[in-house]
């Protein structure tokens, strides 16, 4: 069907070359419709400009026009058979810009908006969220009532955004480093809810503090409440269904809801100190030792704390952090030595990335996107004064995340030991 309407386009377009009287040399024409008819749309492209440029005046230059425009969305549609996206966004923007008032280009404003859309979740499937998010707000921007831009906003918003503190404060920004906001001063430990449309953190009463007040509010810091009294609490994690928030005291784990009533409370839990997340039902959580005791350190899943399965023990190596993916294939855990990767039934651990191998640089937590494609972690190397923020895709290549903060604001640097990475997308 695509093909033999191609051909149809073509031919009329031949047709209406030739159909006009003239005196100029139509040869050249010629050689440009018989390239265009078998496909080479490059060098066809040539000789029709090649005539343009030979009879600037010529009656003919409508249909020429036409032509060359027809050949582009030709071509780009070629380019996107063979998935050359950015190639083929590029030639349709030829058309949009140089001959704007062909039938082509009304038929780019159809087909580029798909065009972006497909680009945009190849680019994500591929783990390069950058180029994704990229495609994703030229289709907004240019094309916001289409369909396909409602799609690519909730593509948007599954690649997400993070939540990291620096000297004490609570920042969010969008996956590509945009829209970056302090949402919370005095406060550590953030984590965003799986919905993207709340954060919780713990609000300390004096610098120096991990322990605190457990608060909730909107993702860009409004409406903020205080859920526990006691400023003794760690670590919150959102359930699954971002209905209730978990969290450490002392030697116990506890969730609340919303409200701040307490829904669950498991005490005397000395085995481990820390959830890192839980699994996509939100029937288990992995938990794990942050300062393990006698230098042992447990990766375990569990449901009620009572009875768990161990995945793996650390000696003098002990675990920062753990993510659980989405797609319930992997769970990612960060030791001083790198990252690594277990199967949530247990098995041989996967080394994602040894320190060693990317100079010595200190890892402190690790998570992963919500589309399963990237991981990202904060790392320190030991010539820099200060943390970063990296993301690794799935050919486990490592890129430091681009970002700047608004005008009335220095960048901030991690400065602890906790990063989140949920859906969402940041507009204020």
């Amino acid at each position: 069907m695509y093909n033999s309407r191609r051909v149809a386009m073509i031919c009329v377009m031949i047709a209406l070359l030739f159909s006009i009287t003239g005196c100029e040399d139509t040869e050249t024409l010629r050689r440009g419709a018989h390239l265009d008819n078998t496909g080479n749309y490059r060098d066809a492209i040539e000789y029709y400009k090649n005539f343009l440029e030979e009879h600037p005046d010529s009656n003919r230059r409508p249909a020429v026009e036409e032509a060359i425009a027809t050949a582009y969305f030709n071509w780009a549609e070629n380019e996107k058979q063979l998935k050359n996206w950015e190639s083929g966004v590029e030639l349709m923007q030829i058309i949009l810009d140089d001959y704007h008032g062909t039938r082509a280009a009304e038929q780019v404003e159809t087909a580029l908006p798909e065009f972006l859309l497909e680009w945009a979740s190849q680019m994500t499937n591929e783990g390069d969220f950058l180029e994704a998010l990229k495609a994703l707000t030229r289709l907004i921007r240019h094309f916001p009532a289409s369909g396909f831009a409602e799609r690519g906003r909730r593509l948007r918003s599954e690649i997400g955004m993070f939540a990291f503190s620096s000297d004490e404060n609570v920042y969010v920004m969008n996956a590509d480093g945009t829209r970056l906001r302090k949402v919370a001063s005095n406060a550590v430990s953030a984590a965003i809810s799986p919905e993207g449309d709340r954060i919780a953190y713990i609000e300390i009463p004096r610098s120096g503090q991990t322990q605190g007040y457990l608060w909730v509010s909107n993702i860009d810091g409004r409406r903020a409440q205080r859920l526990i009294d006691r400023s003794n609490a760690t670590n919150p994690v959102f359930s699954t269904d971002g209905t209730l928030i978990w969290f450490s005291r002392d030697d116990s784990f506890q969730a609340v809801n919303l409200a701040g009533t307490t829904i669950h409370a498991h005490f005397g839990i000395r085995d481990f100190d820390t959830i890192g997340s839980f699994n996509p039902a939100g029937t288990e959580m992995v938990t794990f030792l942050r300062r393990p005791r006698r230098n042992i350190s447990r990766l375990c899943i569990t449901s009620t704390f009572e009875e768990y399965l161990e995945l793996h023990t650390t000696e003098n190596n002990p675990i920062r952090g753990a993510a659980w993916s989405r797609d319930n294939l992997r769970i990612v855990f960060v030791t001083p030595k790198g990252i690594h990767s277990i199967s949530p039934q247990g098995g041989e651990v996967t080394d994602l990335l040894l320190s060693e191998d990317f100079d010595d640089i200190d890892i402190w937590d690790v998570d992963i996107s919500p589309t399963g494609t990237n991981i990202v972690f904060i790392g320190q190397k030991p010539d820099e004064t200060h943390q970063r923020i990296y993301y690794m895709n799935l050919a486990r290549e490592i890129f430091e995340l681009p970002y700047e903060a608004p005008e009335d604001m220095e960048k901030p640097y991690p400065t602890g030991n906790r990063i989140t990475w949920e859906e969402g997308f940041l507009r204020y």
